[in-house]
């Protein structure tokens, strides 16, 4: 996902994710979390 900023495409790539379902389905949970935590 893109965004003006981080926070802006890891909202982004989740509302895309939450659209997307099957049996077993699994994501990751920590998108761009290092990336935010950076100063």
């Amino acid at each position: 996902a893109v965004g003006k900023d981080i926070a802006t495409a890891k909202s982004r790539a989740y509302d895309a994710v939450g659209k997307i379902h099957y049996n077993g389905m699994h994501y990751r949970k920590d998108i761009a979390d290092r990336a935010l935590k950076r100063p």
